[in-house]
């Protein structure tokens, strides 16, 4: 009914859940009635595949309440998906609560891959995201332990057997150099910086679209701490390879150019804003972030949509002068995230002033 969810969340200080369900699942437990399930999907666009787990403000310590199958360990803090800074994007559904032996449960359920349309758009990322690391070799960083690496998607180098297939079997031009200038690429004449044992960064986006990079803390270099945002270990880093690709937005989402660049921290660094001399000013934006949150489109009024217009407006002058900008996100079913982007022609014109390779 419910199965083990292996490796999910790690928290020391939140209660641990390891178990997740497909809202399938739900229907065949009886849990709750077949229409109000269905009546949720219909509601939120889930299908029958949407992932979905227990909450609880407190611990829950009797084992056999709820008539299902869990343990106190597989019931997730509530608090921890209430609060915005985590990055969780899903809602609790209304009505879900489950209240037995004075202890109280609710559903919530994750907005990622909840229906097919989101699916195929993960797998397809998923999808060139692993021919890049099969074909190159690379290594996937796992388990708790990566520290600063689990911004990464990989780690290895770039490898001779990628370039050759795309020439030799996909047609394709492989040339090196930067946005003034290519020239054929020869791998014996590759520079040593495509060669290095590097963390990488891996990107497919539909062509003439912005380069969507994520958590913008995350991409920063920082974290959320116990007082404001502080530093991620092993941000000390001297480069990576940044690996952007561009799909037709055809059905089939073609790849028809990619781009391998060896990036150096400090030029990377050009590319954001400037946190250290604005630290106050990021602390007070992550700060108000979680009083903006709404769940469920009976919150959204005109007046929590004019106070989310005066947040945003108040600190996009911090990304002003900065080719990275801020994506502010928030939904009426709890999304609430600061995503970072880079318009397509500040990757043309700036990012590709470093030294690349590009395949089409």
């Amino acid at each position: 009914m419910i199965k083990k969810y292996q490796k999910f969340l790690l928290e020391k200080k939140q209660y641990i859940f390891t178990r997740s369900f497909r809202l399938k699942n739900l229907i065949e437990s009886r849990i709750y009635p077949q229409g109000v399930v269905e009546a949720w999907m219909a509601e939120n666009s889930y299908d029958e595949f949407a992932t979905g787990i227990f909450v609880s403000e407190t611990p829950v310590k009797s084992k056999e309440s709820f008539n299902i199958r869990l343990k106190e360990r597989d019931i997730k803090n509530k608090k921890s998906f209430d609060d915005s800074t985590r990055g969780y994007a899903g809602k609790i559904m209304p009505d879900s609560e489950i209240v037995s032996e004075g202890e109280t449960v609710y559903l919530y359920v994750f907005d990622k891959n909840s229906n097919s349309e989101k699916r195929a758009r993960q797998n397809h990322g998923f999808k060139y995201e692993s021919q890049v690391i099969k074909g190159n070799g690379l290594r996937k960083q796992e388990g708790s332990g990566a520290g600063y690496t689990d911004k990464w998607d990989a780690v290895g180098t770039l490898n001779k057997s990628y370039l050759d297939e795309k020439t030799g079997v996909d047609c394709k031009t492989v040339e090196i150099g930067t946005n003034e200038s290519r020239v054929d690429a020869v791998w014996e004449s590759i520079g040593e910086d495509f060669k290095k044992d590097l963390n990488w960064s891996i990107k497919c986006m539909a062509k003439g679209t912005d380069v969507e990079l994520g958590d913008f803390l995350r991409i920063s270099g920082y974290k959320r701490g116990k007082v404001g945002i502080v530093k991620r270990e092993g941000a000390e880093i001297q480069s990576f390879m940044l690996c952007v690709s561009f799909h037709d937005n055809s059905a089939d989402k073609k790849v028809v150019e990619e781009y391998f660049i060896p990036i150096d921290i400090e030029e990377w660094n050009k590319f954001l804003p400037n946190i250290e001399a604005n630290k106050e000013s990021f602390n007070s934006m992550y700060e108000e972030l979680k009083s903006h949150r709404i769940k469920g489109k009976e919150k959204k009024t005109i007046e929590t949509e004019d106070a989310w217009k005066a947040y945003m407006n108040k600190y996009k002058p911090l990304f002003e002068d900065s080719a990275i900008k801020i994506r502010f996100k928030r939904d009426s079913k709890g999304q609430l995230r600061l995503q970072a982007a880079i318009s397509n022609a500040n990757f043309m014109n700036h990012v590709l002033k470093n030294q690349h390779i590009r395949i089409r």
